[in-house]
């Protein structure tokens, strides 16, 4: 779960949601409209930096890093609170039904217990290999919220995990809310049925123009939609001007491609929207 992605994704998320630093408690992603409707919500930072060694005697021992920062919303409406850490609780970690604590503390325990079953191969290999630095491993995941379109606001999670192999591998993870009910915002509430043909035509042709290639064969020529056909995905940021349909690692091309993001400013997708 790779948090460094290309450099023109995160900018372009960033740009998207406006996304705020995630070492500030009590972000605000929004503002009230002119009727005075609240479009706020704050958030909480969750936090998690800790180091854990493999070897607890040796000094130069491989460690573990793990570096979490989760913004959990503060608000006095308990359901619109519950709604909200379902989604972001299931996006960063997977879980269901938790609140983001519990979550946390469960998928630490989990990486800590799982990078200690390692021990034993490390004590083998280091008595021929001292200092292998292939048993280092770090889990680093980071969130932030913007104000997306109308009455909605955006949250992503981007995270990095690092096992010690050829690379880390990643993921970002994109959630759209209703900011007055905490309700997630699914592609079902935007786009009319029926249209997943004709926007997935217009997907391919997007990653096409941004990779400056005129066809499908040309896209799978440079690497792309060589193992996956392009597929609407559910991941995407409803941005206050633009909706972006994020792909990760390996969904729609191989590692050495990263990941892709294509846009499409609303008013390109106004025969297709609700």
């Amino acid at each position: 779960m790779n948090i460094i992605m290309k450099r023109g994704l995160i900018a372009l998320l960033s740009a998207v949601i406006v996304l705020s630093g995630c070492n500030n408690a009590g972000q605000n992603s929004g503002e009230s409209d002119e009727k005075g409707n609240v479009l706020s919500i704050t958030f909480d930072t969750l936090r998690v930096n800790e180091v854990f060694a493999l070897d607890s005697i040796e000094k130069e021992s491989p460690t573990l890093r793990i570096d979490i920062n989760l913004l959990v919303p503060r608000t006095t409406d308990q359901a619109v609170a519950e709604n909200i850490n379902n989604c972001i609780t299931y996006a960063a970690y997977g879980y269901e039904n938790i609140t983001p604590q519990i979550a946390t503390d469960s998928i630490v325990k989990q990486i800590v217990h799982t990078y200690y079953e390692m021990r034993n191969d490390y004590f083998n290999e280091k008595s021929v290999n001292p200092g292998s630095p292939w048993f280092n491993a770090y889990y680093i995941l980071k969130s932030a919220a913007g104000k997306g379109r109308d009455n909605c606001f955006c949250y992503t999670v981007r995270s990095e995990v690092y096992e010690g192999g050829a690379h880390p591998y990643s993921i970002i993870s994109a959630v759209n809310f209703d900011a007055a009910s905490g309700k997630e915002i699914g592609l079902h509430d935007i786009f009319a049925e029926g249209c997943d043909s004709l926007l997935t035509e217009r997907l391919t042709t997007r990653l096409a123009q941004q990779h400056d290639v005129a066809s499908l064969q040309e896209l799978k020529e440079i690497g792309f939609l060589t193992l996956n056909d392009m597929y609407v995905t559910n991941n995407f940021v409803l941005g206050e001007d633009s909706i972006y349909f994020i792909y990760n690692e390996y969904e729609i091309a191989p590692y050495a491609l990263g990941s892709s993001c294509i846009g499409f400013n609303y008013n390109e997708l106004k025969d297709i929207l609700k």
